[in-house]
């Protein structure tokens, strides 16, 4: 057996068997967490809005910077609907090159890494309805979940959904004939900056 270092200089070992099989150790982490602790850069954002029968309404948009180089990649979405029961929700997904114009509620996103000083260029918004929120281009329905009682669902994406400079993204609620105005969503989205040179 031979026993090798990684090469880097910093003196990792790792070892080659009779059969000529590598071995080597591992760490294992979440590209979340990976994010967070190298860079900073791993945030969430939380928005609401009021259901309205028959009405798709936007719940919260990400738009990256297009001053920004830095492509955004999306970890998990999660849907919760409180409130009444028996009342479907059709939740959906989008991501595009739309552009957004006006409405709703700027939502400030949370850094997952405590203290850290670090701003994502995406601005999201929560509570808006889609005819005046954005606009021009073409944007492609990635994910729809029907929800038909209280409860809670969870697209999870741990970073395949990668939204490119310039581009954006959207999550939308629908409210079935019947829906009260009672009712509300909640979203969840957690997203962190990427870059491009560390997934080569």
């Amino acid at each position: 057996m031979t026993i090798i270092k990684d090469g880097t200089g910093e003196g990792y070992l790792a070892k080659v068997d009779s059969d000529n099989f590598l071995h080597v150790s591992a760490r294992t982490y979440t590209l979340m967490t990976n994010v967070s602790i190298r860079d900073q850069f791993a945030f969430s954002a939380i928005g609401t809005t009021q259901i309205v029968a028959n009405t798709e309404k936007t719940v919260l948009i990400i738009i990256n910077n297009a001053a920004s180089l830095i492509p955004v990649a999306v970890k998990s979405i999660v849907q919760s609907l409180q409130g009444e029961s028996g009342k479907p929700v059709t939740f959906k997904g989008y991501v595009g090159k739309k552009t957004y114009t006006s409405g709703g509620t700027q939502i400030t996103p949370a850094n997952f890494y405590a203290g850290s000083s670090n701003i994502l260029n995406v601005t999201i918004y929560q509570d808006n309805n889609p005819s005046d929120l954005v606009l021009g281009g073409v944007d492609y329905e990635f994910g729809r979940i029907f929800m038909e009682t209280t409860g809670t669902t969870e697209f999870l994406f741990d970073g395949a959904m990668i939204i490119p400079p310039g581009g954006s993204g959207r999550v939308t609620v629908t409210g079935a004939t019947g829906a009260a105005g009672t009712n509300y969503a909640v979203e969840v989205v957690q997203y962190f900056g990427i870059n491009i040179e560390s997934i080569k």
